[in-house]
């Protein structure tokens, strides 16, 4: 499933999403904005893909995700409480931060929003799976699992 975590540039974020799932239905299955009612929650097996504008410096100097403009923005805590809502127990698959600099170390830290955000994953007893991000700018396009773009946390 692919999440749109962006109020304020639907047009770029979610032109995106739906592209991404017109193109490869049978990857991404279903798309759905944040703050939308009903958004369900993945299946155990079900890779989840985060689409929002991102940055290495956000508020506080913590790596963030969100709004390009606007006030919705989430560090890893916050990133992982909503994302947590959504994961059934036993969940055992992927979260992709197609997000820019997701991958990124912020200025004087050790880790990067994707790695701060699997160690709360990994810390979760009920699920495990992996997450991915992105070093430096994403470029608009969600890319397939596998390919190069992605960089696994624990890698990053």
């Amino acid at each position: 499933m692919i999440l749109c975590v962006c109020r304020d540039d639907r047009e770029g974020t979610w032109g995106v999403a739906r592209h991404a799932l017109h193109a490869h239905r049978d990857v991404f299955r279903r798309a759905h904005l944040v703050g939308a009612s009903g958004v369900p929650k993945l299946q155990v097996n079900e890779d989840l893909y985060v689409i929002a504008h991102g940055t290495a410096d956000g508020a506080d100097g913590e790596p963030v995700l969100g709004d390009a403009h606007d006030d919705l923005h989430l560090d890893a805590p916050a990133l992982w409480e909503n994302v947590r809502t959504l994961l059934p127990d036993g969940y055992r698959a992927s979260v992709y931060l197609s997000v820019c600099e997701s991958a990124d170390p912020g200025p004087g830290k050790d880790f990067s929003l994707a790695e701060a955000l699997a160690a709360r994953m990994k810390s979760d007893q009920h699920v495990k799976g992996r997450v991915y991000g992105h070093k430096g700018s994403v470029g608009g396009e969600v890319p397939l699992p596998g390919e190069g773009l992605w960089i696994e946390a624990d890698r990053a």
